[in-house]
């Protein structure tokens, strides 16, 4: 039997979804035998939090989610030493509950979170992102493909960290600090403005 494609309109994209450059109206199925982490989920907020109710948006603005509002982001695992940890579902449905487990719009479902903060925001499954075919949209469909060598290219640098609170971000912004200052110009990438940028 063929997967039934609907469309909805969504009221607030998270970032986590940046690499894919999606608009509010996405199509959707109504559910995934087998998920995967970086499936692009549409969910409807249930409850509302005190202390970790914001989305991030793809422009880096936060926004308050409200009860009611239909949000997409991808499915993820997360574990989070003062956040939320969480787990990817094996399988989802319409109408599945899970939770919000970053303000990027990481959703799984919520198995633990630090005593700092309240309950995850609790969201109801309206269905996966999907294409024209019914495939499940993965933010994996737009990674760089993998290469045997470089070429010439701009420095490449990486930042890697095991826990949050670790410095990572930190490190970032004082590196391209100090790019500025010393006169290098970054140069964002072509697709999505959150992706890595290179410096000229």
């Amino acid at each position: 039997m063929k997967e039934i494609i609907n469309v909805v309109d969504v009221d607030k994209i998270g970032s986590a979804t940046s690499p894919l450059g999606l608009a509010k109206t996405v199509a959707l199925v109504s559910g995934c035998e087998s998920t995967r982490a970086g499936d692009v989920v549409v969910v409807r907020a249930l409850t509302d939090s005190a202390t970790y109710n914001m989305l991030e948006l793809p422009t880096g603005r936060l926004a308050k989610i409200n009860p009611g509002d239909l949000l997409l982001g991808v499915l993820g695992r997360r574990r989070a030493l003062k956040g939320f940890v969480g787990d990817v579902p094996p399988s989802l449905q319409h109408g599945d509950q899970l939770h919000l487990l970053n303000m990027g719009g990481v959703i799984g479902y919520c198995t633990g979170h630090h005593s700092s903060l309240g309950d995850a925001i609790k969201l109801e499954v309206i269905g996966l992102a999907c294409d024209e075919t019914g495939r499940v949209l993965n933010i994996a469909d737009a990674a760089l493909p993998p290469r045997a060598t470089l070429g010439e290219s701009a420095p490449i640098v990486m930042i890697a960290g095991t826990s949050m609170n670790s410095g990572k971000t930190y490190a970032a912004t004082e590196l391209i600090k100090q790019a500025t200052r010393a006169g290098c110009v970054l140069l964002p990438r072509s697709c999505p403005e959150l992706r890595a940028c290179a410096i000229r």
